[in-house]
């Protein structure tokens, strides 16, 4: 399955989930459509974007070493968050300490994440 987010900070996000239902995140207000249906309005405690996708207290870090991805070179890290209960490993941008790509495995859940675009120009609005 692959999901597509945007982020705009404070506290704007969408996301289109292929072949599945979408959301729209405008501080107080979220709109959700299911595949063939419009969209449904409902009350959101408001988020703060952009936010790492671990908690806020990851322990047992470790630099495994270095890659590339998407032409850059990456500082390779791994560590454990006990909020989420699961395992990462981060690909950091030696340049602007950007995370490039995360891989996410916990008790029957896992995945990839890839980050691209920052700072391109996005505009989140609600739906027609």
């Amino acid at each position: 399955m692959t999901t597509t987010y945007d982020a705009e900070a404070p506290d704007h996000l969408t996301y289109k989930i292929v072949g599945g239902s979408s959301a729209i995140i405008i501080g107080d207000r979220r709109w959700d459509r299911t595949p063939g249906s419009g969209w449904k309005l409902s009350v959101q405690e408001p988020i703060k974007q952009p936010t790492p996708a671990w908690g806020p207290q990851p322990i047992d870090a470790h630099l495994l070493g270095t890659t590339r991805v998407a032409g850059h070179t990456a500082l390779l890290i791994s560590f454990y968050d006990p909020e989420t209960v699961g395992f990462f490993t981060i690909a950091v941008d030696r340049k602007t300490l950007r995370t490039l790509a995360l891989t996410l495995t916990a008790a029957a859940h896992f995945m990839h994440h890839r980050y691209s675009d920052f700072n391109a120009p996005i505009t989140i609005k609600p739906p027609r």
